[in-house]
């Protein structure tokens, strides 16, 4: 894409109002900046996404990859989503009003229930959506305030719309009168659901077809209608009280019975004890992790979304973790490059695994660990992804009949399961690791050797193959950095674990790091661009994945060749604030530029991560939420969404600031900003190899605090860093070697409070 004059007037433009919000944080500065997209709701097995004006436009049933019974969000052309109108009634005529004004979309506190409020001419409306885990329903709480407080009732419709994608099969909908249920059903698409409420509905229509509830008596109680046509559209109309929360059930089976019985169990519990029962679930799950109070408000709410999104992207039931909720969600507009991520991509589900073991939810790592596990070939390799039930993808397909909204391809399937990429096995032998660092679990690796081992010979035997590559190159295989990379920090994992067990094996792997490590350093390096390269191509372009020779710890943050490949990325892959994947790649992935914010952060370069991070948040939708991509000029979410890479990201790069550990010493605060030590922050619970540990910093007077309480199962070296120009006055609790801003202590292992006074008094705040 070319950026013309007048985009980047766009974005000064954009620049310009932003920090007038950063400084006044202005309710209608927001709405101008960030665009609202959707809000999501979901039960880690299917998610819907709520419309700004209370619409459900996307909802794949019953499992991820099931195919959508809603999806406007798709293509908005479509008649395809369940949405809420007021109605007037005038003698025998029902006139819907679809007339509305989005007023705001937010989550209720840590949680993943969301409220959508909207307005019309003489009315407020305010709905309150979730889908209880382990419950097969998703559970809508319309409340309707009028302006003009002598009417005691209003009429709302609630609309069915629906399109089989397929473009074919019957549909079957039926009204029961006497036990108020919809039944809907598909038998071509998979498609089984039932809608009920507390009340009945005055009218039922059906494609055009009224029913008056006083016509629906015991002897005509149901109401049955077959389309041969592959759509229909249903409007329920009721009276509801003002001021009350009005109960909507929606839930669907694997077959229409399983639907039913989930409708009537869900219509059994009074509605605000199901709210409440589910407040209280996602305040138990946030608390079982990490937690952080930080001065910047945007960030921190930032990295509690993006854990509770993860959450959502979990299933529950095999423990996989999907890329996204989506299919072929544009990437950029008007192109072929729309793909369908509803499935369990290794590289993805690692890194998201990662992100919940470093911030202490190793529950739904260890279950990912173990669904992975299971998907390994007798050779010891796996594919690149699989279904959220662990089947192995064999297609993909376009539907010849429909497009998205800007006339791309609409996909079911990923060929990219048919392809060779050589990380997987790396991946996977990583996470494993950093898993076992953080639990302790010996019996989880024993359990699992003979797989290990499986994994790392795969590694020495085909590390030096070509591959599709980590940005999945169709029909072109190449020696991608990247993979060359996750093969050396496969083996070193196995070196490390097996040691102590197999001790000529790991030497075996010991002597093959030394050749994988010298074929990165000297095939991967470009003396003619001066930098790593995305392959062993002098040709090839410069690529931000280059970045994962200091993730995995190959090379350190601070040598030469390292420091000369972030300047030319910096320099030739930033666009708008922004880091795009890899030369002329637009528009910029949400994983690269965090990327690049995680980068400094393991530099110490806490207020250079800050500023990559707050661009990500400023891109983000309203919510916090975040697509595969971003279009910084035009503000618009591109690709599948949310996306797991870009949510998992953010929590590492936060957690970079705050947190870090290596084989000798545990690193507090190693790259935090300057202005959050002012303000003053804290972390509880943070997990490390040696055990928790929970500090805060805050100020007084001319003096910062720092409080200190561990709980090691086993000796470590501590640093906290303070303010280099800091005075340190005394230490409660421990003898402290202080020197150029970093507190040096011995932690032994056991429980222990420590509390560090130093003098800021003198040290300019900016």
């Amino acid at each position: 894409m070319i950026i013309t004059f007048s985009d980047n007037i766009k974005f000064l433009t954009y620049k310009f109002f932003r920090k007038i919000y950063n400084i006044t944080n202005s309710y209608f500065l927001r709405c101008l900046l960030i665009q609202p997209y959707y809000g999501i709701v979901g039960n880690s097995e299917t998610m819907a996404f709520i419309g700004p004006s209370g619409s459900i436009d996307w909802w794949c049933i019953p499992r991820f990859h099931g195919l959508p019974v809603f999806a406007k969000a798709l293509n908005s052309n479509l008649d395809s989503c369940l949405e809420i109108n007021e109605v007037s009634i005038k003698g025998k005529q029902i006139f819907v009003k679809k007339e509305k004004i989005p007023v705001f979309q937010k989550y209720i506190g840590k949680t993943n229930i969301l409220s959508t409020n909207w307005k019309s001419e003489d009315a407020t409306y305010t709905v309150l959506d979730f889908m209880p885990i382990g419950k097969k329903t998703l559970v809508r709480l319309l409340k309707i305030e009028k302006r003009r407080r002598k009417y005691k009732y209003a009429h709302i419709a609630l609309g069915f719309n629906y399109t089989n994608l397929l473009a074919y099969g019957k549909v079957f909908v039926k009204y029961d009168n006497r036990e108020n249920i919809f039944y809907f059903s598909v038998e071509e698409s998979g498609h089984h659901m039932c809608i009920s409420s507390c009340i009945k509905p005055r009218y039922v229509i059906i494609s055009g077809k009224r029913f008056k509830k006083g016509f629906l008596t015991e002897e005509r109680s149901v109401i049955e209608y077959l389309s041969e046509k592959p759509s229909i559209n249903v409007l329920f109309v009721y009276k509801v009280k003002l001021g009350d929360y009005f109960p909507v059930y929606i839930s669907y089976g694997d077959y229409i019975e399983e639907a039913v019985v989930e409708v009537k169990k869900a219509r059994n519990i009074p509605p605000l004890k199901e709210l409440r029962r589910e407040e209280e679930f996602w305040k138990k799950w946030v608390n079982k992790g990490v937690l952080i109070s930080i001065p910047d408000k945007d960030l921190e709410d930032a990295f509690y979304r993006s854990l509770l999104v993860l959450k959502l992207l979990t299933d529950r039931n095999s423990g996989g973790i999907i890329a996204a909720a989506t299919t072929s969600f544009p990437t950029s507009p008007g192109t072929d490059s729309n793909w369908d991520y509803r499935y369990v991509w290794i590289r993805d589900g690692v890194f998201a695994a990662e992100a919940f073991d470093i911030t202490g939810y190793h529950k739904e790592a260890r279950k990912f660990h173990e669904f992975i596990l299971e998907r390994q070939r007798t050779d010891g390799y796996w594919k690149p992804l699989y279904s959220v039930d662990g089947g192995a993808l064999t297609f993909e397909y376009k539907l010849p009949h429909l497009t998205d909204s800007h006339g791309g391809a609409v996909r079911f399937g990923n060929a990219a399961a048919a392809q060779f990429q050589i990380d997987s096995p790396g991946l996977v032998l990583s996470g494993m690791y950093l898993h076992y660092l953080l639990t302790g679990d010996e019996a989880f690796i024993d359990k699992n050797i003979e797989k290990l081992i499986k994994a790392a010979r795969w590694i020495l035997e085909n590390w030096n193959l070509e591959e599709n590559g980590i940005w999945e190159e169709r029909l072109k295989k190449s020696h991608w950095l990247f993979g060359k990379i996750l093969c050396y920090a496969g083996l070193y994992t196995a070196f490390k674990i097996l040691r102590n067990k197999n001790y000529e094996l790991a030497e075996n792997f010991r002597q093959e790091l030394g050749i994988i490590r010298k074929a990165i350093s000297l095939r991967g390096w470009s003396k003619a661009k001066g930098a790593f390269l995305q392959k062993f191509d002098d040709d090839s372009p410069l690529d931000v994945s280059a970045l994962a020779l200091v993730f995995y710890k190959i090379l350190d943050t601070n040598e030469e060749k390292i420091k000369k490949t972030v300047e030319k990325i910096e320099k030739n892959l930033s666009i708008q604030n922004s880091i795009i994947r890899y030369e002329n790649d637009y528009p910029p992935f949400y994983l690269s530029t965090l990327w690049m914010a995680r980068f400094y952060a393991e530099m110490g370069m806490g207020e250079k991560a800050l500023e990559y991070l707050k661009y990500c948040i400023s891109y983000s939708t309203d919510l916090k939420l975040m697509a595969e991509r971003y279009d910084p000029i035009r503000k618009v979410q591109r690709g599948n969404f949310p996306q797991a890479y870009s949510h998992e990201e953010l929590i590492k790069a936060v957690m970079a600031m705050l947190i870090r550990w290596d084989d000798s010493r545990v690193e507090i605060a190693p790259a935090i900003p300057r202005s959050f030590i002012f303000k003053g922050f804290k972390v509880k619970n943070a997990k490390t190899p040696y055990g928790i540990i929970s500090y805060s910093y805050r100020t007084k007077d001319k003096m910062l605090i720092v409080t200190i309480d561990y709980r090691f199962k086993r000796d470590a070296l501590v640093h906290v860093h303070v303010l280099k120009d800091a005075k340190l006055i005394k230490s409660d609790g421990i003898e402290v070697d202080f020197a150029d801003g970093v507190a040096k202590f011995f932690a032994f292992a056991g429980e222990k409070t420590i509390k560090l006074y130093l003098n800021i008094g003198k040290i300019r705040k900016g």
